[in-house]
């Protein structure tokens, strides 16, 4: 991590956004606009969990991202749903955009990565994961930029300053054009069961065996806290 002796680095100071590993730009998120020198995210928002529910086979929950993206959308949600008996991750971001913007979805990783059309094929260790996503409002884009190469860039480019530490990895990026109403589905799997595209919305997220009564009957027995699915879907 970034050692304290750096500048000004410090929560209130303006000079700690504007490092490659504080930026929004170098972790597993989602950006409106792109690589930039000013904060990606509002520093004085927060991130609401909004929804939860879990099952033996699956898991949501629902995080509320308008506060953050104000700038450049109306209203942002971001859904995780475990999937595939909790063996794979479906990540949705849900957005409404002010006016025409691109939008980023980033994801660093160390793994060996190799880009097809329709995702990429991550390799580490011998194990292998796939990515795969699907975009409405918009054509999207994958593309992959080693980590340490892109932090020169944006250094001679004056959009971070440099911190002096070398970075590893890769950078994912997936690239959504579009306006208004816009989403973007990745997938996380092994490459088997359902494409991205076929989760839908996040309010109508179901459970593995698309049983609602029975997770309901369930829910009245297990001492994990949950939210009712109506009320999720009320919330959205």
């Amino acid at each position: 991590s970034i050692g304290y002796w750096i500048t000004n680095y410090s929560e209130g100071s303006s000079n700690r956004w504007s490092y490659f590993r504080s930026k929004a730009l170098s972790h597993n998120t989602v950006v409106i606009g792109g690589d930039q020198a000013t904060p990606e995210h509002d520093l004085n928002s927060t991130a609401q969990i909004i929804s939860f529910r879990d099952d033996d086979g699956s898991a949501a929950a629902v995080v509320d991202m308008s506060g953050l993206l104000r700038d450049n959308a109306s209203a942002a949600k971001r859904g995780f749903l475990f999937t595939d008996n909790r063996e794979s991750l479906v990540i949705r971001d849900e957005l409404t955009l002010n006016s025409s913007k691109d939008v980023y979805w980033y994801m660093m990783t160390d793994a060996d990565v190799a880009l097809d059309s329709t995702g990429a094929t991550l390799t580490q260790n011998g194990k292998v994961l796939r990515l795969d996503f699907a975009a409405e409002g918009g054509a999207a884009t994958i593309t992959k930029t080693d980590a340490e190469a892109l932090r020169r860039s944006l250094i001679s480019s004056g959009i971070i300053r440099d911190d002096g530490i070398s970075e590893t990895g890769t950078r994912i990026a997936i690239k959504l054009s579009g306006s208004g109403k816009a989403t973007l589905t990745v997938k996380l799997s092994d490459g088997t069961g359902r494409g991205p595209s076929s989760y839908g919305a996040i309010a109508d997220w179901m459970l593995d065996n698309d049983a609602m009564s029975k997770w309901k009957n369930a829910a009245t027995n297990r001492s994990v806290a949950r939210i009712d699915y109506m009320d999720l879907k009320n919330k959205n």
